[in-house]
This record gives structure tokens, sequence and C-alpha cells, in this order.
């Protein structure tokens, strides 16, 4: 956003995301989103993509993602699916559950009612669909025994499996089975 003349800032809890956005036009604060001094009521659009399930008190952060917007201000978000079909038939080996880096697995009523909660109005929920939650998740059930990660095997690796499984993952985007959510939301003008 920075590249095409918006004021833009970024945190991250890491040091090589601050690495990354040395040398751009990006205001970056590396550190606990929580604990960040940025201005209240000041953006206009506040985006987050696969962050939220590492963090510990869901709560705090969409609290803090409130007090920075402006009224009418809009957030985006993107978590894993956790009723994605391929949640649902992998179950413990799916490949987004992530134990014990993700803390929470939202579904579209959880994240709802959170938004509710806190008295943001829910524009939209689409649930896209990748190869990751279907090949990782496959990739997970098959090493299960052996030590190996999901990353490691042919099953993840091929690009030929890939491509056959990517349209499949487009329908379930279209479908609204995919392994992501992406939340749109809005604060209130009052």
């Amino acid at each position: 956003m920075s590249r095409l003349g918006f004021e833009s800032w970024g945190t991250d809890i890491s040091e090589l995301g601050g690495q990354v956005a040395r040398g751009s036009n990006l205001k970056f604060v590396v550190g606990d989103f929580n604990q960040t001094d940025f201005p209240e009521n000041y953006f206009d659009v506040i985006y987050s993509s696969h962050a939220l399930e590492h963090m510990q008190d869901p709560v705090s952060v969409f609290s803090k993602i409130k007090k920075l917007l402006k009224p009418g201000g809009i957030g985006y978000v993107m978590v894993p699916n956790g009723s994605s079909l391929s949640a649902r038939l992998f179950g413990r080996y799916w490949f987004f559950l992530g134990v014990p880096v993700h803390f929470i697995n939202f579904n579209s009523k959880s994240i709802k009612l959170l938004l509710g909660r806190l008295n943001f109005e829910v524009l939209r929920i689409r649930m896209p669909g990748d190869f990751q939650g279907l090949l990782g998740s496959f990739q997970a059930f098959l090493n299960r025994n052996t030590g190996r990660t999901s990353h490691d095997g042919f099953v993840w690796n091929s690009r030929l499996l890939r491509s056959i499984v990517l349209p499949l993952c487009y329908l379930g985007s279209i479908f609204n089975f995919g392994s992501h959510l992406q939340v749109q939301f809005k604060k209130p003008l009052s």
C-alpha cells in the first residue's frame, strides 16, 4: 500500500518482520501488537493475515483494532478455518491445527460472535481454499508415525498434485468450505 502512496503502518512480533519492512515507506514496529502505541481512531483500514490464531487473547486484539480504527473504519482478518472440509476430514492431522503455535481455531460462527461482542458489524465472510489445507493435511497424515513434518514428503512437494488439487480448492471457495476465513468488518460510526 505504501508503494501506491498510502500512509502505511505495520507490526510484527519478530525481528525478521522488521528486517523485511526496512527500506520501505512503511512505519514499522517490532513487538507485541497489543503493546504498540499507534494513534487511536486513526486508521481507515487494518489488515491481519494469519496472525490472530497465534495470539492467546483475541478479545484484546480485536479491542485494540477497535481503538485504532476510525469510526466507520474497516478491518480485514484472515485466519485458518476450523470448520473447513480439510479440518473435518483430517481432524488432528489438519495442516492448520498448528499446535502449539496456533492457540485458537476459528470458524465463521465463533468469529462472528467475537466481533458482535465488540459491536463490530460483520460485512462479509469468505472461505477460500488453497492446496495447503488439503495436501498439507494429507502429508501430515502420511507422516503421522515417522516424526516428519507436514512439509516433508512427496504429497506436499509435488507440483503436479498442487496443480490437480488447486481447482478443487477453488470449488471449496465457491461453496464456502475452504481452508481459510476472510472476514471483513466495520467499526460503528459512534
